[in-house]
């Protein structure tokens, strides 16, 4: 095989000179975006760095409540509420831009650098502050030189938290809470973790997890086998809803759940959430502020100040010092 010519003008002979470029006019990202517990969270205005709600109990009951005919009133104990706080904090994000790159052509962004580059912003934003959600920070008032700090709504979870081996809660708003022995996830272990919320008054829905952990839930041995044929062409060996002697829930993956690390002896944990009873509160609402030019660049900045609002933590729950990676076989 030759070619017809030497002088045949080639694409070969065209590269850096006059040949257009083929660009697709689009970005490809399938960074993880998506952002469960912010994204169905209720949402409620406040009006201060410090914000309040109220809680409150029933009396203790008895099996043994009989009475004398004729009796004289024994006045009861009244029943008084528990207020409850936590702090906004201040998230925030930025992005700086050139004049002469705001200028220029680019592909894949139609409407201008700077709106791409806050477009990606506003969504690191929204992931950190899932992340905050369900991690394990607790309440920090803020001073000269310091940050004040929003109690995650794990760290709310006093009453129906399960831990393993050495593991405790953190005792009060501001202390730490204490990893455990880093344990597979189990049947046993789940539905026990149930039992104690259910008897706690807790009526949850949803259970949220990391990937690995969702694998273990879809190994337990409480179904009848570990894979189930759909139809001809499909397996399933997927647990969306956990049917227990305690309620229905679904079993929600999230790739943001707390993760101390990566291998066996770190920790992540299990949420159980009953989306009535939280809410996200709002000092400041995400707003865009422009930064005065000091060059020749733009600056803007997402910044938004919020808080966690845990409306009841008897309503939820969580297994903590769970292995943040899949074991399998033995759930």
């Amino acid at each position: 095989m030759a070619i017809i010519s030497t002088n045949a003008f080639t694409s070969y002979d065209s590269t850096d000179k006059a040949m257009k470029e083929d660009v697709e006019n689009a970005i490809f990202n399938i960074d993880p975006t998506e952002t469960m517990m912010l994204s169905t969270a209720s949402r409620r205005d406040v009006g201060n760095t410090k914000f309040e709600w109220m809680t409150e109990s029933l009396p203790t009951s008895a099996s043994t409540n009989k009475q004398l005919e004729g009796n004289a009133v024994s006045y009861d104990a009244t029943t008084n509420v528990t207020r409850n706080t936590n702090n906004c904090q201040i998230s925030m994000r930025n992005a700086t831009v050139t004049g002469t790159q705001q200028s220029t052509a680019n592909y894949g962004k139609s409407s201008g650098e700077m709106a791409h580059q806050m477009a990606l912003v506003s969504k690191a934003l929204k992931i950190d502050m899932e992340k905050s959600i369900l991690s394990h920070n607790p309440v920090i008032d803020g001073a000269e030189g310091i940050a004040r700090q929003t109690r995650s709504f794990v760290h709310w979870l006093t009453t129906n938290d399960s831990y393993q081996s050495g593991g405790s809660h953190a005792g009060s708003a501001t202390g730490a809470i204490t990893d455990g022995t880093s344990t597979e996830m189990t049947e046993a272990i789940f539905v026990s973790a149930m039992e104690g919320m259910y008897d706690n008054g807790a009526d949850f829905d949803t259970v949220i997890v990391g990937p690995s952990v969702k694998r273990e839930i879809s190994d337990f041995t409480g179904r009848s086998q570990a894979r189930v044929a759909v139809d001809a062409n499909t397996v399933s060996s997927n647990v969306t809803l956990f049917a227990s002697d305690y309620g229905d829930v679904k079993i929600a993956t999230s790739r943001h759940m707390y993760k101390s690390g990566e291998t066996a002896s770190h920790h992540t944990d299990v949420v159980f959430v009953d989306f009535d009873y939280w809410k996200l509160a709002f000092l400041r609402p995400f707003t865009m502020q422009d930064i005065a030019r000091t060059a020749d660049a733009e600056t803007k900045q997402l910044v938004v100040e919020w808080g966690v609002q845990v409306d009841n933590e008897k309503a939820h729950g969580v297994i903590h010092d769970i292995e943040p990676i899949y074991v399998g076989g033995t759930a």
